[in-house]
């Protein structure tokens, strides 16, 4: 088997992750629009594991949207019923775009299909380290998503994508496999800051991924972190099962100087859920 190094160039699953602002006056349309549009494309493709989108708690009209695909070359899915009407429900424009950040698996035939879609700007990361599981390592959830921005210390970028590696190499096969994609890659616009991605199959897998009892894990993710700046909070959006369960906001292993500021959202209808579950066995 190819190392966990490897597999970092090896990101089979393309994931997107977006903001998307909705036109004022169209919200019930964009829900009940989105809603049946994300069934019919989970429904119709083994390959989409995940496809939904939660509100931003201060502003009714922009929502998160995850889409986690096999199917790499699958970027846009305008050939799906609905996809051009809920497209109309979109606040942005050529001149004011949305940005959609993709992980993973793109290729060149993902870059062309961004181009046909000048109303959204595409950040594409190639990732430094890491790695993105193609299967749901056979564990059931609910899965967590983790998308986070983390600010690097000046000069250690270097250090830090030599040194994650090895927690990466350690992970893969933690929590009987679920810790399913771990991932840093560059910022688009500032140096000094790296999306870190992480998804897991499970709460079990989330606290193995931490498990301070483990002393090799503990050393390596004490070694990798010394290279982020702690000063500033991580930040970003967190999709999990429970999300006010303290374990998600702070770490076991690493004491930081200031506590994440992420946004939590809460799987179902209850938390302004649209679109299925995700079930990253599917497929498999």
């Amino acid at each position: 088997m190819a190392s966990v190094a490897e597999l970092a160039t090896q990101c089979i699953p393309l994931l997107t992750y977006s903001r998307r602002r909705i036109k004022a006056g169209h919200l019930e349309a964009f829900k009940s629009s989105y809603e049946s549009f994300a069934q019919v494309v989970f429904a119709r493709t083994h390959g989409v594991k995940a496809i939904f989108a939660f509100p931003e708690p201060d502003d009714e009209l922009a929502y998160w949207h995850v889409c986690w695909c096999r199917d790499v070359e699958r970027l846009s899915f305008d050939d799906v019923d609905g996809y051009s009407a809920i497209s109309s429900l979109y606040a942005s424009t050529p001149t004011d775009p949305d940005v959609v950040e993709v992980y993973g698996g793109w290729n060149q035939a993902t870059v062309e299909a961004a181009k046909t879609m000048p109303w959204l700007t595409h950040n594409f990361h190639g990732p430094l380290a890491g790695y993105m599981k193609a299967d749901g390592a056979g564990q059931s959830g609910p899965a967590m998503f983790g998308f986070t921005k983390r600010r690097v210390k000046p000069g250690m970028l270097d250090g830090l994508v030599a040194s994650f590696p090895k927690v990466c190499e350690l992970w893969y096969e933690k929590g009987n496999g679920g810790i399913l994609c771990a991932t840093v890659s560059r910022d688009p616009t500032d140096p000094n800051v790296v999306h870190d991605l992480r998804i897991m199959a499970n709460k079990a897998a989330y606290a193995a991924h931490a498990d301070k009892e483990d002393k090799p894990l503990a050393a390596a993710i004490q070694a990798w972190f010394a290279h982020y700046d702690t000063q500033f909070p991580i930040t970003g959006e967190l999709f999990a099962a429970s999300p006010n369960d303290e374990a998600f906001h702070s770490s076991s292993i690493v004491k930081v100087e200031k506590r994440p500021e992420m946004a939590t959202f809460h799987w179902g209808a209850a938390g302004g859920m649209l679109g299925p579950m995700p079930d990253m066995t599917r497929g498999d």
